[in-house]
């Protein structure tokens, strides 16, 4: 016999769990805990608990603990934590999801991680990978340094105590988003030590609010790489928080968008675990399924956030085969959310940057569904083509110590030079404006300034100044004179890439056949269509089948098209898409 967990008799039941030590042992020891299950109603709870977030870690399960004089047999990262909780006297009853939900019955789980909503109330555990965080080097970083920031030495102990916590796993998982974002109280725990995830998430605010982001970039091959994954993990819950304080409604399309960055063991976990913060999936569409695979959970989702209004057109700037994709089968109009897009979704700045591609010119219309060609009908205008691409930009910009492009300044020309040579070749703008340098800037930047506002017009001026900065490097370094090999840019063209590294990462720009110029997706082909969907903020490249229909490719940003030109006189068609 196997143990059997006690059932539930009410639909808002939960199970809390008492760990303690086997009495019968004079030491304690973690393979004698013994764990007390408690069935509670959250309407009517008997005692107070504490709910448990940490890293899963590795599936296996060599450890075991005791109850009713069954053992259960849990993971290495459980065991600890049960461990703690043993060690903890006071801790008295605990919710922890490897134990408290029954792993083996999905149906549970289903209505389980619907109850999580109303059951948090955390204490969160980092379990004990950070044996030397330098604890009390974070709570010295306070908003009064930061703010007085000036002449602070980098790296210190400080820092690199709250880099080194803040790349920890357990911020990629995509399930602490919920528990920061709905717990009334959250602690972190590390080891011995301790700090209130508002005060953590408040610092990291501060520092980016002051500049200092870069002191917390990760070293990699003696270069700064990247900023240490928590920074982002905890400014999205920072701002998940705050707008919940003020009752702002929260879409799942936004949130899938966002959060696509984050990670969880299974995949189908990367939506489920954003219902709980959703406001907009009360629907039975929406209840989770570890019966279905992955891929079917994420076009059963697709389908009904596409189909049912145009609140959640989002996902659709988030998918084509331009994206990298894991998973095989998946229609291109399905995002795979296993895999991170990388660069920057324009969908997601249309708000701020003002696209408004099929702007309330005629009304749109919902999309249609076939299950049997697991396609979907879009209104739309399809109305050009591109017939000229660039190289992309991080493949020459990025490129450095190769034998064509022995430093940054020499690849940064060369991708210039294409672009020239793309602008010189486009003919005529169907605005009358010069390609170079007027539209080619605003192409590179998407048309928005490094706070994602629309650029104003000086902004050329950085763009001058950036190739002007390119060019006195390239001719420092072929005088043989004594000048570092990489872009020492000015503010004024340190702002011109800020914007144009994020927005221009793995994408292309293209001319098309009516004399348009844009920045699309990686996978872009000569031939590809231009479209505007009715009710979405951007343009999309789309590619025709020999059998008929598209496949998506990708967004994309055309200067001249982003506020419903092309909806003017152009012909509105259903368009179809696999």
């Amino acid at each position: 016999m196997s143990f059997e967990y006690p059932p539930f008799t009410e639909p808002r039941q939960i199970r809390l769990l008492k760990a303690s030590f086997n009495q019968t042992h004079n030491q304690p020891d973690i393979d004698t805990i013994q764990c007390e299950f408690l069935v509670v109603n959250l309407d009517d709870l008997p005692c107070e608990y504490v709910a448990i977030s940490y890293l899963w870690g590795s599936s296996e399960k060599p450890n075991k603990v005791w109850c009713d004089g069954f053992s259960i047999a849990i993971t290495v990262s459980a065991m600890s934590v049960l461990h703690m909780a043993a060690s903890n006297s006071d801790l008295g009853y605990i919710w922890i999801d490897a134990l408290c939900i029954d792993q083996s019955n999905a149906s549970e789980k289903a209505v389980q991680i619907r109850l999580m909503r109303d059951a948090l109330e955390f204490i969160v555990t980092l379990n004990t990978a950070l044996k030397k965080f330098e604890h009390d080097g974070v709570v010295n970083i306070s908003r009064s340094s930061l703010l007085h920031s000036e002449g602070c030495e980098w790296p210190s102990s400080s820092w690199k105590a709250l880099s080194t916590l803040l790349e920890h796993p357990w911020f990629r998982r995509v399930w602490i988003l919920q528990e920061m974002a709905l717990a009334s109280q959250v602690e972190i725990v590390c080891g011995k030590r301790s700090v209130p995830w508002l005060l953590l998430a408040f610092i990291v605010v501060q520092i980016e609010h002051n500049g200092l982001m870069a002191l917390l970039m990760i070293i990699e091959n003696g270069e700064l790489n990247r900023g240490p994954i928590g920074l982002s993990t905890l400014k999205i819950a920072w701002g998940l928080r705050c707008l919940r304080a003020v009752a702002v409604p929260l879409g799942l399309a936004s949130l899938l968008v966002d959060c696509s960055f984050l990670e969880a063991s299974d995949d189908r976990d990367r939506l489920f675990a954003l219902l709980g913060i959703a406001d907009d999936v009360e629907d039975s569409s929406f209840e989770p399924d570890y019966i279905t695979s992955p891929p079917g959970v994420f076009l059963k989702s697709a389908v009904r956030l596409l189909t049912r209004d145009g609140s959640s057109n989002m996902i659709l700037h988030r998918a084509g085969i331009s994206s990298d994709r894991n998973m095989e089968g998946l229609p291109s109009w399905v995002p795979d959310w296993t895999k991170h897009h990388g660069n920057t979704v324009l969908g997601s700045l249309a708000s701020i940057a003002s696209y408004h591609a099929s702007e309330g010119i005629i009304p749109p219309t919902n999309a249609i569904y076939s299950e049997d060609q697991q396609s979907i009908a879009l209104s739309g205008c399809n109305f050009d083509k591109i017939t000229e691409f660039t190289p992309p930009y991080p493949e020459s910009a990025y490129e450095r110590g190769s034998e064509e492009y022995p430093n940054i300044e020499s690849a940064f020309m060369a991708w210039l030079d294409c672009l020239q040579i793309l602008c010189s070749s486009a003919g005529v703008h169907p605005n009358g404006q010069s390609y170079y340098p007027d539209i080619l800037w605003r192409t590179l930047v998407a048309g928005i300034d490094y706070s994602g506002n629309p650029a104003p017009d000086d902004f050329q001026q950085h763009f001058q100044d950036l190739t002007t900065r390119a060019e006195d490097g390239l001719r420092a370094i072929s005088e043989d004179r004594d000048l570092e090999a990489n872009l020492d840019l000015d503010e004024s063209a340190r702002k011109f890439v800020a914007t144009m590294s994020t927005v221009s990462f793995r994408r292309r720009v293209f001319a098309t056949q009516l004399g348009y110029l844009g920045l699309g997706p990686l996978r872009i082909e000569v031939g590809d269509r231009i479209c505007v969907f009715l009710g979405f903020d951007t343009p999309f490249v789309i590619r025709p089948r020999d059998e008929g229909g598209y496949v998506l490719v990708g967004e994309c940003y055309i200067y001249g098209l982003m506020n419903g030109e092309a909806l003017v006189d152009g012909k509105v068609e259903d368009i179809t898409l696999y």
